[in-house]
């Protein structure tokens, strides 16, 4: 009888796993910050701006996020809704981009036969998404 010596992958899927999670977080670090409660200041931004761009004879009260930054950045309102628009759009861009290469990246993985395999399939060429930020 034969017995041939087979590595248990699991440890190495479940470091390149980690690790793509970890890289997913930095890239989206460029674009958004990452702190508590921050990701409903920008939803709050976001749909005062969409306000203000439909409808520029709004009180300061029924945008006060927005009132309040412009206020600060000594900007128009509609120039910082403007702006804030933009900015999500490119996140959203970027957000779907960074979704599918982590998809990809851990079905590489998964599928992924040798230590070695695995660790290239960890390795994600997040280039184009950086590029984004800029």
């Amino acid at each position: 009888m034969r017995i041939v010596a087979t590595k248990n992958l699991d440890i190495d899927r479940e470091q390149a796993y980690a690790r793509i999670d970890r890289e997913v977080g930095e890239v989206r670090a460029l674009f958004i910050t990452i702190s508590p409660g921050q990701e409903l200041v920008y939803q709050q931004k976001y749909a005062e701006a969409v306000k203000v761009r439909d409808n520029l004879l709004l009180d300061d009260d029924d945008v006060p996020h927005l009132a309040a930054e412009a206020a600060f950045r000594k900007m128009k309102l509609s120039d910082l809704a403007l702006l804030i628009i933009d900015k999500d759009r490119r996140w959203r861009t970027a957000s779907s981009q960074i979704e599918v290469l982590r998809l990809d990246g851990k079905r590489s993985v998964a599928q992924a036969v040798s230590p070695a395999a695995i660790h290239e399939a960890a390795e994600i060429d997040w280039k184009p998404i950086t590029a984004l930020a800029k």
